[in-house]
């Protein structure tokens, strides 16, 4: 028989592993060992290759550690020793200012000091700004909407941002995935307070217009992330704001949700060809989500024309005499 072991620095917890139906484990506080009989053809074989299947759980071998790989046959042993690879690590996410205006603010936000200990550069940025499940504030269940920018950018400048969450004093937490060239990343998270006040909020009217307008005024690449980072934050407060009814865009009838959907996939789409490749499959990602709020206004105004039809409908007066 062939005996195959693994091990992990004492430091390490023990690690799952998933081997193939023909390996029996055996698990220790720092080893792992397996054991399987090679049929007796293969032995009789000198310079046959035999393979021992070993496969391990998404995310079991931590970052930046130390395994060794051994197969013992008889007397003889061979170490194989692999060290994974380390995320990025050491920085910070920051945000000037860290309070402000739903679109209104300009915002900077700054991924600073981050390294990689493996020298696996470069590095990408991709920040986010999370969108809550209905109006409440549970990263475990919100989602994150990517802001619009250059991955090897280290910030992101300028850019407009949604109010934060009413019951959480206007909170808004932001994200930063730090990613080396071997795909190690690392997520860092900072908050910012954004307020939307009925004194600062454009109506739903208005912000139709200042939207048209926004866009209107589109006419050169340099200008392309600005539109798309004000879609992206339009579009998550339309979503947040239709599902917890409270809201600068709250107001909105939904003929004006349709208006206003309509008019951002019509410039979101505008902006698709002055955007560089590797930027492309989010720019497009916008404009398909542009294309479903249409869809979901449409259906709103179907609902609301049925439910205007049934409450115009007159019935027979039942004080009517029936004819003799």
């Amino acid at each position: 028989s062939m005996v195959g072991t693994w091990s992990w620095p004492t430091t390490l917890s023990p690690l799952t592993t998933a081997a193939a139906a023909a390996l029996k484990a055996l698990t220790t506080a720092n080893v792992t060992q397996w054991t399987t009989t090679l049929p007796s053809s293969s032995t009789s074989t000198s310079n046959r290759v035999n393979n021992m299947p070993l496969s391990l759980r998404s995310g079991g071998l931590l970052p930046g550690g130390f395994y060794r790989f051994r197969l013992s046959c008889g007397g003889s042993v061979a170490d194989v020793d692999v060290r994974t690879n380390a995320a990025p690590l050491g920085g910070s996410l920051t945000s000037l200012p860290t309070n402000g205006v739903a679109l209104s603010t300009l915002f900077t936000l700054t991924a600073r000091d981050w390294r990689d200990s493996d020298g696996d550069y470069p590095l990408t940025y991709v920040f986010a700004v999370v969108e809550p499940s209905g109006g409440l504030m549970r990263l475990s269940t919100s989602s994150w909407t990517a802001i619009p920018s250059v991955t090897s950018d280290w910030f992101v400048r300028d850019t407009v941002l949604p109010s934060g969450i009413r019951n959480q004093s206007y909170a808004l937490p932001l994200r930063c995935v730090v990613t080396d060239a071997l795909q190690g990343s690392t997520v860092t998270l900072a908050n910012v307070t954004v307020t939307s006040t009925a004194a600062s909020s454009p109506s739903g009217v208005a912000l139709v217009q200042q939207t048209v307008s926004m866009f209107g005024n589109l006419s050169s690449a340099s200008s392309t992330l600005i539109a798309q980072r004000y879609g992206m934050v339009v579009m998550a407060l339309m979503r947040r704001d239709s599902k917890s009814g409270v809201g600068a865009l709250a107001q909105l009838t939904s003929s004006q949700r349709l208006s206003l959907a309509t008019s951002l996939a019509s410039f979101l789409n505008a902006t698709v060809p002055y955007t560089d490749v590797d930027r492309r499959p989010m720019a497009e990602l916008l404009v398909t989500n542009a294309t479903q709020l249409i869809a979901e206004a449409k259906v709103a105004m179907a609902q609301e024309q049925a439910a205007n039809a049934l409450a115009a409908l007159v019935l027979p007066s039942s004080s009517s005499s029936s004819p003799n």
